[in-house]
């Protein structure tokens, strides 16, 4: 009897998981890495010289005015745009997207890039748009910060982080229905209203951040919990005011958790961080793949970004000052040399900002995001390349 119940029960959670999985394939295409949303609102205080203004994303979640109903009607080359929020120009009110509408008015610009996305979303929006939008151009941005990272690089060697990956491996991701549940009772996200903190509130709250993301990723909560207790919040809000604002408390938590994740990641320090790195061009190579296999004579190009601070020393002062270990400007960055050499070698086309940006003030003293000068850099880049690809066809 005992065992016909169990047999039962575990029948019915079969039965709910494989329910659960269907609903969250259906719901999940495309699994886009920033979800539709509208009214974006980027108000943040601690960059002293942004004012606020409001991005407004399509139905899709593409940086476009209309929405899309598809099939879109062509009647002009087409241009795709995939990235992070550098590509997306998460801190522009107009974004590269909209710089290089200006400038190629013989062509539609769509901006698929998402605000915290990586190689691997990429590689997704590309895979189900590409068919919809049909695009004659396709630009990739690829940020030497947090695209070469990994999704969790400091814990993935913990045996708890690896086990519930394994897991992933072996059953589908029902997180996908959660995220798309979510998104479909709220439409809006971004800061509506800042809201000023006493220190003694701030920290408080910090700590609670730090406990609550280092349980999510596996760390040892702790450790970490000493150390948000240990840091020094008096000296940093006497430099940057603008921080004390419930809305930053994810910053300084990070900067917690995540010390020297940039040093090693660009320097490629450890065995951890050349897996990253080796798993995040296993990505970029899935897109090629897929775009030499539509036979449409699409074109295919990367865009690197810099780290701000790889540009010039003054960029790196704030990070520092979080609690971040960064290299010097003049350093030798191995992540940056192995991924020019890696996509050259393999012929694939590159547009590098390092040498457009260098000189320039075109990154927020506070940020590490392009303000208006570097959008319209970007921009103006792709542009160019668009139009010596024409020329030499």
């Amino acid at each position: 009897m005992i065992k016909k119940s169990l047999f039962i029960i575990l029948i019915n959670l079969l039965v709910s998981y494989l329910l659960v999985e269907g609903l969250s394939y259906i719901l999940s295409n495309p699994l886009y890495a920033n979800a539709p949303n509208e009214n974006l609102i980027f108000q943040i205080p601690y960059i002293s010289d942004l004012k606020p203004f409001r991005v407004k994303t399509n139905n899709c979640g593409f940086r476009n005015d209309r929405d899309f109903v598809f099939p879109i009607k062509k009647t002009k080359p087409r241009i795709l745009l995939l990235g992070d929020s550098l590509m997306f120009g998460k801190n522009s009110s107009y974004g590269p997207g909209g710089y290089l509408s200006d400038a190629l008015t013989g062509y539609e610009v769509f901006n698929g890039s998402s605000i915290g996305g990586n190689s691997g979303d990429y590689y997704r929006v590309l895979k189900f748009y590409c068919k919809r939008i049909h695009p004659d151009y396709i630009f990739v941005g690829l940020f030497l910060g947090n695209d070469f990272g990994g999704k969790f690089q400091q814990q993935r060697d913990s045996y708890l982080f690896k086990f519930v990956q394994l897991g992933k491996r072996i059953l589908p991701n029902t997180y996908t229905l959660y995220r798309n549940l979510k998104i479909k009772r709220s439409r809006k996200t971004g800061i509506d209203r800042i809201h000023d903190l006493s220190t003694a509130d701030f920290k408080s709250q910090t700590i609670l951040a730090v406990r609550q993301k280092s349980r999510r990723i596996f760390l040892c909560e702790k450790e970490y919990q000493r150390k948000a207790e240990m840091y020094d919040y008096d000296v940093l809000f006497n430099k940057y005011p603008g921080l004390k604002y419930s809305e930053t408390l994810g910053v300084i938590a990070d900067a917690i958790l995540y010390q020297d994740m940039l040093e090693k990641m660009l320097m490629l320090k450890d065995r951890l961080a050349v897996k990253n790195y080796e798993d995040s061009l296993r990505d970029i190579e899935e897109i090629i793949s897929f775009v030499n296999s539509q036979n449409n004579g699409v074109r295919l190009a990367f865009v690197l970004f810099p780290v701000s601070f790889m540009m010039d020393s003054r960029y790196a002062v704030f990070y520092r000052d979080l609690g971040y270990i960064i290299p010097a400007p003049e350093a030798d960055y191995p992540l940056y040399k192995r991924l020019k050499t890696d996509l050259s070698t393999k012929g694939y086309k590159i547009i590098d900002l390092h040498d457009i940006f260098k000189d320039k003030d075109v990154y927020f003293k506070e940020d590490w995001h392009m303000n208006e000068l570097g959008c319209k850099l970007t921009a103006s880049s792709i542009a160019e390349f668009i139009k010596l690809q024409e020329k030499e066809k």
